[in-house]
């Protein structure tokens, strides 16, 4: 009874309401949280799975999904270190961007106009399509689209823009805006790409122009000059085939749903 004074004396004893205060607050919460899930799920479960999975991958119509790295071809940083000439380590694994408008003998891309597909330099994955590229006068390789699954972005460490890697490999390959207005199908997106994170295959059976020629030739001296060819020891018999293991028909089918927009 003695214990009870102090509070008696306050002018304060704990009535049923506020004792029910903290389950009241918690069965509220629970209420809301409901109403929410059933308002942006519906009440079908596949339309469920379906919303959320919308929810996941609001970003990039055909980047993978944040939550859901792959990884499966990446390898330990001195493994990459070996295998990869000086500049291409340094744009695919520590970030180093590229300087603007690379040269053709510094291994930049710009100029090539052949029919084909740009792959990982890293991992030979292929990631874009060379129709989906297109000139914004960034001084980079710009892109309005990757092969579908190919690429992924997370948050870059400036805590401002959001970085493109190699969903494959988890190589680094640039940097995604949106909201441009570029005039390209949507989600109205421009991945801004390092040169030397990118190689070049033709697609099977397609011509080449003297300048691509020039360009590839280039291409591949400025690789020797920095510590091996751009394919290793893999000859070009080899990198066809790699590449269609690695989704070629895939970017085969890709390449019809580009010219079925058109």
């Amino acid at each position: 009874m003695a214990a009870s004074q102090p509070v008696e004396a306050a002018g304060f004893t704990p009535g049923l309401w506020e004792r029910s205060l903290p389950i009241l607050s918690a069965s509220a919460g629970l209420i809301i949280t409901c109403v929410w899930f059933y308002t942006i799920c519906g009440k079908d479960p596949a339309s469920s799975r379906e919303k959320l999975r919308g929810l996941k991958r609001r970003r990039g119509e055909h980047c993978a999904l944040a939550l859901a790295p792959d990884g499966s071809l990446d390898q330990r940083d001195h493994i990459w270190r070996e295998r990869l000439p000086a500049a291409r380590y340094a744009a695919l694994r520590k970030r180093i961007t590229d300087p603007a408008n690379l040269p053709p003998e510094d291994g930049g891309i710009f100029g090539i106009t052949d029919d084909g597909v740009f792959l990982c330099a890293g991992c030979k994955t292929p990631l874009y399509d060379n129709d989906a590229r297109f000139e914004a006068g960034a001084g980079w390789p710009c892109f309005y689209t990757c092969l579908p699954g190919a690429v992924r972005e997370r948050a870059d460490a400036d805590g401002v823009r959001m970085e493109l890697v190699c969903n494959a490999c988890n190589g680094h390959l640039g940097h995604i805006f949106r909201g441009e207005n570029w005039g390209f199908p949507p989600p109205d997106e421009r991945h801004c790409v390092n040169s030397l994170s990118l190689l070049f295959v033709k697609k099977e059976g397609a011509t080449s122009n003297s300048e691509d020629e020039r360009l590839s030739e280039e291409g591949s001296a400025c690789a020797e000059s920095t510590g091996g060819s751009q394919f290793g020891d893999e000859d070009e018999e080899f990198e066809r085939h790699h590449v269609k293991e690695s989704g070629y028909d895939k970017w085969l089918r890709y390449r019809a749903e580009l010219a079925e927009q058109r």
